[in-house]
């Protein structure tokens, strides 16, 4: 793990990340910089699907300078973590998956839900089966304050509509022990249907029904 850092005014930033994750832990440092005058222990940002939050370790004679780390937020007993090589890397890919379509990004946070048949959970002893989500609406907040990401995840081919308890809403960043493979595409738009196998994402199709994925599309 490497500790990237970002000197704004007397004070230091440090996201700690993979060493590949250079460029997205700058990008992270950045925005944060940008927005100064809010950092406090406890002051979250959303930057692609993660969540980070200021934590000032070291205080300097006035108290309000000194070191500054970014934890990235994380499902669990644990909430934050110094370690944010997932949520850097989950950074990355979704900006390659967003790029190589064409498409607007749209929100979806880890701790946004997601309705997933329940013919795929859990995945122990499935091997890597064929699956697809479809992102059916935009975000939208439930009565209970969650935040329902608009994704669907089926196997492929469906077999017909699924019954009201085949389906479960599970937060996006619990599905990365099991279906990791589907974080690139989470920035995908309302319309958006991607199609998986077992060498990752095989189709992007868009509201249209167009493959944006297909190598002679750009």
């Amino acid at each position: 793990m490497t500790a990237f850092t970002l000197d704004v005014g007397d004070d230091t930033l440090t996201i700690n990340g993979a060493p590949e994750t250079q460029h997205e832990a700058t990008l992270v440092l950045s925005v944060l910089a940008e927005v100064r005058e809010q950092w406090a222990t406890g002051f979250t940002i959303e930057v692609g699907s993660w969540v980070y939050m200021t934590e000032q370790r070291e205080v300097a004679g006035d108290g309000r300078r000194g070191q500054w780390q970014v934890l990235a937020f994380q499902l669990g007993q644990v909430s934050w973590t110094d370690d944010a090589s997932v949520a850097l890397v989950s950074l990355h890919t979704q900006a390659a998956v967003v790029a190589r379509t064409g498409l607007a990004s749209q929100q979806c946070r880890v701790d946004h839900y997601v309705l997933v048949h329940t013919d795929l959970m859990p995945r122990a002893g499935r091997g890597q089966p064929t699956v697809y989500l479809h992102r059916t609406t935009a975000p939208q907040e439930q009565a209970d304050g969650s935040v329902a990401s608009g994704w669907f995840l089926s196997p492929f081919p469906p077999q017909g509509s699924p019954e009201p308890d085949q389906l479960r809403l599970i937060p996006a960043g619990a599905l990365l022990d099991e279906y990791s493979f589907l974080v690139p595409a989470l920035l995908l738009p309302q319309g958006s249907v991607v199609i998986f196998d077992e060498t990752g994402i095989q189709k992007v199709l868009d509201e249209g029904g167009t493959n944006r994925w297909a190598a002679d599309h750009n």
